[in-house]
């Protein structure tokens, strides 16, 4: 089921952060922000060393996570700390943006980016036959 909740409107509240590891349980992330029905953006702008890049985020509910303005991961939905991932190859300066949705009950997100200088493997599905085995 996807989310139709936009993030707009005033901020009530504003943080820096070192790191995206974070767990609010039932509760709230600051005095002005409810305990639920509450979206967050967290940006930063990062120089990569060339490499194939493992964005991971685990999130309670929904996630979207942008490199330049585009959508790795889009999870805006109900969820229960989920992992989602997404690989990109990048050099240089880029952004990063994560738009967060808490809708009700336990509040958590967190997010972690690996290097490698190898590209991912391949994922590879086998089947058993074809649908259309001896036709000619």
């Amino acid at each position: 089921m996807k989310v139709s909740f936009t993030l707009n409107g005033a901020p009530v509240a504003y943080q820096d952060l070192d790191t995206l590891d974070l767990n609010w349980g039932y509760g709230s992330p600051a005095t002005a922000v409810p305990v639920d029905y509450f979206s967050a953006t967290f940006q930063r702008t990062y120089s990569f060393p060339q490499g194939y890049y493992s964005f991971s985020v685990l999130a309670d509910d929904g996630v979207r996570v942008y490199v330049d303005n585009d959508l790795l991961i889009n999870e805006w939905q109900p969820a229960t700390g989920l992992t989602y991932t997404a690989v990109q190859q990048l050099a240089g300066v880029h952004s990063i943006r994560i738009e967060y949705l808490e809708l009700v009950g336990v509040a958590s997100i967190r997010f972690t980016m690996a290097v490698s200088s190898t590209p991912p493997p391949w994922n590879v599905t086998f089947y058993d036959g074809a649908s259309d085995r001896g036709a000619q």
